[in-house]
C-alpha cells in the first residue's frame, strides 16, 4: 500500500459508513407510490442522471439525494427490511452481521444491486478486497451510474496499486457525478488532472 493510499483509505472506510447511513435515511422518507413508481422509470433515473452531470455544484446533493432514494426501494418489503438491518449492523460496525443481513437480501432479490454495493462497503472494511471487488463488479453491472460503487471500486484499485485503472475509474465518477463528495481531494492527493470518459 503506498503512503498516498494509506492516507486516503480512512476516508473510503469513512464514506462507505455514511453511504450507508444516507441509504438508511432514504429508505424511511421514500414510501409513497410516487417514489415506488419512479423505481420502475427507467426514464426518471435517465433524466436526473442527465441532471446530475450538468448540475451547478449547489443543485448536485438535491439530485443525488433523489436518485438514492429512488435505489432505497427494493419493491419488496421483506428485501428493505433485510437491507436496513444490513446498514444498521455496518453504521454501528458490526461486519459480520452487515454481510449476514445484505446476502440474506442478495438471496431474496438477487436481481436488487443496492445490497452488494453495501455487502462491498461491508467486506472492503472488513478488509476482503476480494469480496468487495466481486460485488461491486455485480453492482455495476446492474447499476453501471452507481457513483457510490463506483467511488469504493476506484479506493479498492489504489490499495491494491492498480494505478491506471483507479485514474479511469475516478474519470468515470466525475463523468457521471462531477460535484461527488471528496472527489476533488482524492484527485488532488494522487495526483490526478482530470481526463475524459466515455461512458
Amino acid at each position: 500500500m503506498t503512503k498516498v493510499t494509506r492516507k486516503l483509505k480512512p476516508l473510503f472506510i469513512a464514506f462507505a459508513v455514511c453511504a450507508a447511513t444516507s441509504h438508511a435515511g432514504f429508505a424511511q422518507q421514500a414510501g409513497n407510490l410516487q417514489d415506488r413508481a419512479d423505481v420502475e422509470s427507467g426514464e426518471v433515473l435517465d433524466a436526473l442522471f442527465d441532471d446530475l452531470a450538468n448540475a451547478e455544484p449547489q443543485e448536485a446533493p438535491i439530485i443525488e439525494r433523489r436518485i438514492m432514494r429512488i435505489w432505497s426501494l427494493s419493491g419488496s418489503a421483506a428485501v428493505d427490511l433485510l437491507v436496513e438491518r444490513g446498514r444498521d449492523a455496518l453504521e454501528e460496525g458490526d461486519l459480520a452481521a452487515a454481510v449476514e443481513h445484505l446476502t440474506a437480501a442478495i438471496d431474496h432479490a438477487p436481481k436488487y444491486p443496492l445490497s452488494y454495493s453495501l455487502r462491498a462497503q461491508a467486506y472492503y472494511a472488513s478488509g476482503l478486497m476480494g469480496p468487495a471487488l466481486q460485488d461491486l463488479g455485480t453492482a455495476l453491472a446492474r447499476e453501471p451510474r452507481d457513483f457510490v460503487a463506483i467511488m469504493l471500486l476506484g479506493g479498492i484499485q489504489l490499495e491494491l496499486n492498480r494505478l491506471p485503472e483507479a485514474h479511469e475509474t475516478f474519470d468515470r465518477l466525475g463523468t457521471i457525478h462531477p460535484h461527488f463528495k471528496d472527489l476533488t481531494t482524492i484527485r488532488e492527493r494522487i495526483g490526478r488532472v482530470p481526463g475524459e470518459f466515455e461512458l
